[in-house]
């Protein structure tokens, strides 16, 4: 009786088939993980927008405030503390006020629920992957981030934008191996890469259902007197920074 030329990785490997259950059983756990901080992430989201709605034009001209005195502040005292409080302001203004679409596609074919999605997913990714905002070590990667968004935003590439916030949320799909490779080396590697994602996700998890932003999010009857009790922060906010730049200007 001849012997077959390919047997089955179970057959001649038993190793090898217990780091694939293995990896199969954290696939699914995965999967799990992953959906559970979607739906987090989606209910921050949904509070998100409706917050940027009501509150845009109030915040954005608060951060143009906070950046003009900012610019004064530093450009007095040119001390390196100040210089990166007046970068890292100008990219919140960067990001709460995204780029015309002069090149893209235009906005008009998005429906309101998608354009207010879009700005706030491009304000929220760029005040996390912006260049003045990360250490030096992480700019390069950084700047390669945010280009990629600049582009999904003027092009109005929502699915490219979901992709690009899920990175930074350390929740984007791991690019799987062939796990039909032989040998059980590869598969090993796998399986860690895979523990470590899961790992991942947990911490990410636990973060999420700890953030303040979730909470408020989950009490949408609330979210009216939110935004009110905000709103009056950041007007009297910008009463403050009013007064100090005219202070400032007049030195």
């Amino acid at each position: 009786m001849s012997t077959p030329r390919f047997l089955p990785a179970s057959w001649d490997d038993p190793e090898a088939e217990a780091l694939r259950t293995k990896i199969a059983g954290l696939d699914t756990r995965i999967v799990e993980l992953a959906a559970r901080k979607a739906v987090i992430d989606e209910a921050i989201l949904t509070f998100q927008i409706a917050q940027y709605q009501a509150l845009g034009t109030t915040l954005e001209s608060c951060l143009r405030l906070r950046l003009e005195f900012l610019r004064l502040k530093a450009a007095r005292s040119g001390a390196a503390e100040d210089l990166q409080a007046e970068r890292e302001a100008a990219a919140d203004c960067d990001a709460c006020a995204p780029p015309d679409a002069e090149d893209g596609a235009s906005m008009d074919a998005l429906s309101a629920e998608e354009q207010a999605e879009l700005k706030q997913r491009y304000r929220s990714a760029a005040m996390r992957c912006h260049p003045d905002r990360v250490p030096e070590a992480s700019k390069a990667a950084a700047e390669s981030l945010f280009l990629r968004l600049e582009k999904a935003y003027r092009s109005r590439d929502l699915p490219a934008l979901r992709l690009i916030c899920h990175e930074l949320d350390g929740t984007a799909s791991l690019r799987r191996d062939d796990v039909s490779l032989p040998g059980c080396e590869a598969l090993r590697r796998h399986l860690s890469d895979l523990q470590d994602h899961a790992a991942d996700l947990i911490l990410a998890l636990q973060s999420s259902q700890l953030d303040p932003l979730y909470r408020k999010a989950i009490h949408p009857a609330d979210w009216e007197a939110d935004f009110a009790e905000a709103r009056e922060q950041l007007e009297g906010e910008c009463e403050m920074l009013e007064r100090q730049i005219r202070i400032l200007s007049r030195r």
